[in-house]
């Protein structure tokens, strides 16, 4: 395919994400893959109690939670911070009822393949709360999923619910699964009812949360709690909010982190996670027997530009310097033995990349400027290759970006995640290893031009500038970059360009690969 007279850059790999998730396992990433995405907006009310109304929110909160938790084995759902972003953008009341179009609208700006929206009323101390699954691209309702019970009963209510749309997307889309519904009915009956009085508290905290009160929001949660102390969504609600207070708290050395160096404390001045930086940057255009490309040497270039001025070494190899020799031997034998127990690598490459083999059993290859598409095995660089190498470096922090197109996850993973709820979150990362994967788009996508880079390179560069750091606490992680280049990627590809690109991304380990919006020494 071609934009701008040039070949956009795609890749036919499909196992390229899998191959650099080093140790995760396959049934995880296999299930993660074939998932759908799906946004959960908020329930309409139309009724006059002023009670009942503000449960709007928290109806769909606790919808998804339920439905994004891992013993659910569940759907990609999008989170919540990303519908009120949709709906700033769109300018929608955080009160106003959902129409068709308005629903449509937001689920496309979210990326969503579906939108699960419904409403609910309460009569004669009886809630019924209905749902509808609804395709983003048809605005057709693929599914319909209702349950009602005593308003002083709403966790009984909505796990019923819960259950029946499980069962809606397991008919509908694939991939859900009902493991684990029924032992959280148990404990929940167990336990206290969820009134709605609580449930208002609990919706009157995520409003406080999303008009940025995050000293209220805190009160709120943790008063709540004071008295409902087994309300497993406000103290998970919480729990992220204490995160997000202690990145906060860096920047004013509120943190105290033992009796670890000013250099290894995030709430130092002096706090350097890295002993030295590294990175090794490819950009090829003009390929003697492939076709040629256009802006691939330029976004190399503007990466290594950006990276030299944060602190890292980088080293270049741009068009007929990036042989399969050179890429071998740097990568191969030359940053291994430069490379330190604390340090970080970044590799970016921007080319052509090809893939072989039957379905199944496909390999991915990177190919370096003197590469033949007849010879795939024996001129490219094997994804088999990058992942040993990735996984033999002694380096704490690996990540891997490449602005072209290929077919894996979709969504960021992790073998063995790090729950943000740890003490001392940002000192925990920054000290465990990760390897992180990072990739333009899908198969067959086209990887698109904006503003004089790619589209996804544009991105990633305002992501590490300091765009993503939405806490403003100075450190940008792995996953502040993801969950800024996505949708943004997303978005505007389809919204300026009416085209489809959407970045994959795959992450492994318990740490973060990190930038700082300061100048990183």
């Amino acid at each position: 395919m071609v934009r701008n007279g040039y070949p956009v850059r795609t890749w036919g790999v499909a196992v390229l994400c899998a191959a650099l998730l080093l140790a995760t396992p396959t049934s995880a990433a296999a299930k993660t893959s074939k998932a759908s995405t799906v946004a959960v907006l908020y329930f309409d009310y139309s009724g006059k109690n002023e009670d009942l109304a503000q449960l709007r929110k928290g109806i769909a909160q606790m919808l998804t939670e339920a439905l994004g938790s891992e013993d659910l084995a569940c759907c990609k759902i999008v989170e919540r911070d990303r519908l009120e972003e949709a709906l700033k953008e769109i300018k929608l009341s955080r009160t106003a009822a959902f129409d068709k179009k308005t629903a449509n609208k937001v689920g496309k700006l979210l990326g969503a393949k579906y939108i699960l929206m419904g409403g609910y009323f309460a009569l004669m101390g009886q809630i019924r709360i209905d749902a509808r699954l609804v395709l983003v691209e048809t605005g057709e309702i693929v599914g319909t999923a209702g349950d009602r019970d005593k308003t002083d009963n709403l966790f009984g209510v909505l796990d019923k619910l819960t259950a029946k749309v499980l069962d809606v997307l397991n008919k509908k889309v694939g991939g859900a699964g009902t493991r684990g519904i029924e032992h959280k009915v148990k404990e929940r009956k167990s336990g206290e009812a969820l009134t709605v009085a609580l449930l208002g508290r609990y919706a009157k905290a995520l409003e406080a949360l999303d008009k940025g009160d995050m000293d209220g929001a805190r009160a709120s949660l943790k008063s709540l709690l004071k008295e409902h102390p087994t309300f497993e969504d406000a103290q998970s609600t919480l729990a992220r909010l204490e995160t997000r207070g202690r990145q906060h708290a860096t920047r004013g050395g509120s943190v105290r982190l033992g009796t670890d160096s000013p250099e290894q404390n995030p709430a130092s001045k002096n706090f350097k996670p890295y002993t030295h930086s590294h990175a090794v940057v490819i950009g090829i255009d003009n390929y003697p027997m492939l076709p040629t490309l256009g802006g691939a040497v330029r976004d190399a270039k503007s990466i290594a530009q950006t990276l030299k001025k944060k602190g890292f070494s980088v080293r270049t190899l741009l068009d007929k310097k990036a042989t399969r020799a050179s890429i071998t031997e740097l990568l191969g034998d030359v940053i291994p033995n430069e490379l330190g127990k604390n340090d970080r690598l970044l590799v970016y490459f921007a080319g052509h990349g090809m893939t072989t083999g039957t379905q199944g059993h496909e390999m991915g290859y990177l190919m370096p400027f003197d590469s033949d598409q007849k010879r795939i095995r024996s001129t490219g660089v094997s994804m088999r290759e990058l992942q040993n190498w990735f996984a033999g470096y002694p380096a704490k922090h690996v990540m891997f970006v490449a602005d072209a197109c290929y077919s894996g996850l979709a969504v960021v993973t992790r073998s063995v995640g790090l729950s943000p709820r740890v003490r001392d979150y940002i000192h925990q990362i920054t000290r465990k290893r990760t390897r992180a994967t990072l990739v333009a788009g899908a198969m067959d996508e086209q990887v698109l031009e904006h503003k004089g880079h790619g589209l996804f390179t544009y991105f990633f560069l305002q992501a590490i500038g300091g765009a993503a750091d939405t806490n403003k606490d100075g450190i940008i992680t792995t996953d502040e970059i993801a969950a800024y280049l996505k949708p943004q990627v997303t978005q505007t590809a389809r919204i300026q360009y009416s085209k489809s690109q959407t970045p994959q991304i795959a992450v492994d380990g318990e740490g973060e690969f990190i930038f700082m919006t300061q100048r990183e020494r």
